[in-house]
C-alpha cells in the first residue's frame, strides 16, 4: 500500500524548496529597500550598476519578486483553504493571481500611493516572476511529489493504485 505519510513528507519538502526560492529572491529586494531607506546608496554609488544587466537586475527585481510572492502565497491559501482543488488548478490560479495583482498595481493610481508609483513598463518583470513561481513550482512537484509516487507505486507492487496531492 503506498505510504501517504512519505507522500506528505515530499510535500513538505516541496514546499521548502518554493519557500527558500523565495527567501534567496527576496534577499536582494531586501537589502536595495534597506540600502534606501538608510539613504546610503551603497549599491548605486558603486559603479556596479553601470553594468546594464545588474543595473536592470536592481531596478526590476522588485517587480519580478512581487509576481513570485504573489503566487507563492496564493498557491499556499489554496492549499489550506481548498485542499481537494487539483494541483494544476492551483498552480494555474496562483499564476494568475500573481500576473492581475501585479498588472492592477502598475496600472492603476491610489489615492496615496500604497501600491509604488504605477508604470506600466514593471509589467513585464512581474509576469516573469510569476511565471518563475510557476517553474520552480512544477520542478519542486516532480522533483518531490511525482517521483516519490513513482518510487512507491513501483516498490510496493501496487501499480494498479495510484494517489494524488488531494488523498494527502
Amino acid at each position: 500500500m503506498l505510504s501517504s505519510t512519505e507522500i506528505s513528507r515530499s510535500y513538505d519538502k516541496m514546499r521548502a524548496s518554493e519557500a527558500f526560492t523565495f527567501a534567496a529572491t527576496f534577499a536582494p529586494e531586501m537589502a536595495k529597500a534597506t540600502d534606501r531607506m538608510l539613504k546610503t546608496n551603497i549599491l548605486p554609488s558603486s559603479g556596479l550598476l553601470d553594468n546594464p544587466v545588474l543595473n536592470t537586475l536592481y531596478y526590476n527585481s522588485g517587480d519580478a519578486m512581487n509576481g513570485f510572492e504573489i503566487a507563492f502565497f496564493t498557491h499556499c491559501l489554496l492549499d489550506g483553504f481548498v485542499p481537494k482543488m487539483s494541483e494544476k488548478l492551483r498552480a494555474g490560479i496562483s499564476f494568475a493571481v500573481g500576473i492581475g495583482a501585479v498588472v492592477f498595481a502598475e496600472t492603476v493610481q491610489t489615492p496615496y500611493n500604497i501600491l509604488g508609483t504605477p508604470d506600466i513598463a514593471d509589467i513585464p518583470a512581474g509576469i516573469l516572476g510569476a511565471l518563475f513561481y510557476l517553474g520552480v513550482h512544477s520542478i519542486a512537484r516532480r522533483h518531490f511529489i511525482d517521483r516519490k509516487i513513482k518510487e512507491l507505486q513501483t516498490g510496493s507492487g501496487n501499480l494498479g493504485q495510484s494517489i494524488t496531492l488531494a488523498e494527502i
